[in-house]
């Protein structure tokens, strides 16, 4: 396993993370209870169209192991100061690495220099193993929102 470097990742250079995204999207997919459909049709287009809105900023934070992007964190705050961790992936390889933890530093770092009011994470219904994870940064569940099912 090469060593990882993190580096912000400009907004505009956003496609880069597709095939990340992609792997994510399908772990959801697979772990969805109920809303397997909206992951098979949920595109990466469909995806960053958040993050190329003017009334949001945000800020794109990737792990590079040589020239490869080996894990990623986008996190937003909206201008009521709203922030959020909003899609986190690391490969398989680097997990449990410290990957994923430089990449929530680095954005609990930046939500809070942004002086967000709150900060939330949104964790997809069957993917309730990354809870240990978050909790180490002091998230917890606070509510459970309820969709109509597909």
């Amino acid at each position: 396993m090469d060593p990882v470097e993190f580096h912000t990742l400009p907004v505009a250079e956003i496609a880069a993370l597709r095939p990340l995204w992609e792997k994510l999207n399908a772990h959801h997919l697979r772990r969805s209870p109920h809303f397997r459909a909206h992951y098979e049709t949920f595109t990466f287009e469909k995806r960053v169209k958040k993050f190329l809105l003017d009334d949001i900023d945000v800020r794109i934070d990737v792990a590079r192991a040589g020239v490869a992007i080996v894990g990623y964190c986008i996190s937003t705050i909206d201008r009521k100061g709203r922030g959020e961790v909003d899609s986190l992936f690391i490969e398989e390889g680097y997990r449990r690495s410290g990957t994923g933890d430089g990449l929530v530093r680095r954005a609990l770092d930046w939500l809070k220099a942004g002086q967000a009011v709150e900060i939330a994470i949104v964790v997809a219904a069957g993917n309730e193993e990354a809870f240990p994870f978050y909790e180490r940064y002091g998230f917890y569940p606070a509510y459970t929102a309820l969709k109509l099912g597909e």
